[in-house]
């Protein structure tokens, strides 16, 4: 019988201690995003009025708890990023779909809040989700997309 002795080594970029904040900040706030877009999706069917606003208001509640999560994915990311690469940002394309998905459900928070907008909180944040979806399978899944910067194969 043959005996190896591998070692799995990660690669420098990835040995930060901001390398597991980051990715788990992120992991639970899209999840979270996910489910309030499906809660979104289900309000929108709904015949009962107080059946869909108790959906849209959960939908509310999590992305309210996703988007501190999502602030910190991005701010840890930068404080990795500068001891890495030596700069906190660099707008390649996954940090730059980061930052628009952050806004979009910054905006989402606009529409809520604000009784002249609150006629387009389902669609802010049905783009939100969809920017969402934009940095996590184009920039992040697909390899003919994929960013210099965040690929360490």
């Amino acid at each position: 019988m043959c005996k190896t002795n591998s070692v799995w080594h990660l690669a420098p970029a990835l040995q930060s201690p901001w390398f597991v904040p980051h990715v788990i900040a992120y992991m639970i706030s899209y999840a979270m995003a996910l489910v309030a877009f499906i809660l979104l999706l289900a309000s929108l069917f709904r015949k009962s009025s107080d059946d869909a606003k108790v959906l849209t208001e959960g939908s509310y509640e999590l992305i309210s708890l996703a988007f501190p999560l999502m602030t910190f994915g991005m701010m840890s990311g930068a404080l990795w990023a500068n001891g890495i690469w030596g700069r906190y940002w660099s707008w390649d394309e996954k940090e730059t779909w980061s930052l628009i998905t952050w806004f979009m459900y910054l905006i989402y928070f606009h529409c809520r809040k604000n009784a002249s907008m609150r006629k387009y909180e389902n669609l802010a944040q049905a783009l939100a989700f969809a920017a969402l979806l934009a940095t996590f399978v184009l920039v992040n899944i697909l390899p003919k997309f994929a960013s210099k910067l965040h690929s360490y194969v």
